[in-house]
């Protein structure tokens, strides 16, 4: 049977893993992640913070991302850096990664928290550390980042934190989930990297084995000549950041200064996180790219 193509849009959040041939360790020392880790940092560049959860394990990795480019090209980039880096360390030859990496679009209003704690209990179901308690001991694995500990700049760890409602939030949310499996049928086996059937007639959920959300989500990535509405479509993000700021939509997108530039600055970072150029930035606001690249680096170096 054909392999079904991957949704890859730009601004999508995704899911993606990959686990060794023949489930072998991909990772045999903390310095081949430390590799791995500083490989991924290179490829993210200096963008917004794009990674919204990820855990290293022994034979497998879990990246939970938003990219605003192509993540085939990411992926393809990375998995052949670190594969020639391992090979060539341990002397070996041939693939390092068992076939294609896995990528499920997640849709962020319904299941982005239950996936960033899937992907960060990882450690405590595999027996590496013994208790949540000690899961920010564990280096590799993006917990250690949204419970204070340390941040890579790559990690978005304020966005994620504002989808639980704060750091409380999240840990309550771990601390329901770390032993616990995700809610029977696609979703779980969805998560465990096994195929799911692409409908269940009846029910209010459709699941494909590349989308995990709800029936409306996957019916409009399946339909939708441009997937990346699914994500947030313009007229969505300017109305959302005008209520943020008690302004018209009209004023968010007209020239005025002060407290209008802030909340339009708060637009551009938000739009260039799901996946939106800046050049179409450029032209939906009538500004310059270079105006478009000035207002991401002032929202990144306000935060």
């Amino acid at each position: 049977m054909p392999r079904r193509p991957r949704i890859d849009v730009p601004g999508l959040v995704q899911h993606v893993m990959a686990r060794g041939i023949e489930k072998r360790d991909v990772f045999a020392e903390d310095q081949d992640r430390d590799v791995f880790l500083r490989q991924l940092a290179d490829l993210l560049g200096d963008e917004e913070p794009c990674c919204l959860a990820w855990a290293l394990m022994p034979n497998h990795f879990h990246l939970l991302l938003r990219t605003p480019d192509s993540l085939a090209t990411l992926m393809r980039r990375l998995l052949t850096r670190y594969a020639m880096h391992f090979n060539k360390r341990y002397g070996r030859h041939g693939h390092l990664f068992q076939n294609r990496y896995k990528s499920i679009v997640v849709e962020e209003d319904t299941y982005l928290c239950t996936v960033v704690c899937y992907i960060h209990a990882n450690p405590l179901r595999a027996g590496l550390v013994p208790a949540l308690s000690s899961l920010s001991d564990y280096r590799f694995c993006g917990h250690r980042a949204l419970v204070g500990t340390t941040s890579p700049p790559w990690q978005d760890v304020e966005f994620v934190l504002q989808a639980f409602g704060g750091r409380d939030g999240y840990l309550s949310k771990m601390s329901e989930r770390n032993d616990e499996e995700l809610d029977a049928g696609g979703q779980i086996r969805c998560l465990k990297l096994e195929e799911v059937n692409l409908e269940r007639p009846g029910e209010s959920e459709m699941f494909d084995e590349r989308a995990c959300g709800s029936r409306h989500f996957v019916e409009s990535l399946r339909t939708s000549k441009s997937q990346r509405q699914a994500s947030a479509s313009w007229e969505f993000l300017v109305e959302r950041i005008s209520r943020e700021f008690s302004m018209s939509p009209s004023e968010l997108l007209g020239s005025s200064r002060g407290r209008v530039s802030v909340a339009r600055s708060v637009l551009i970072a938000e739009a260039r996180r799901h996946g939106y150029s800046g050049a179409e930035l450029a032209r939906l606001l009538h500004i310059t790219e270079s105006a478009v690249a000035q207002a991401v680096r002032r929202k990144r170096e306000s935060q």
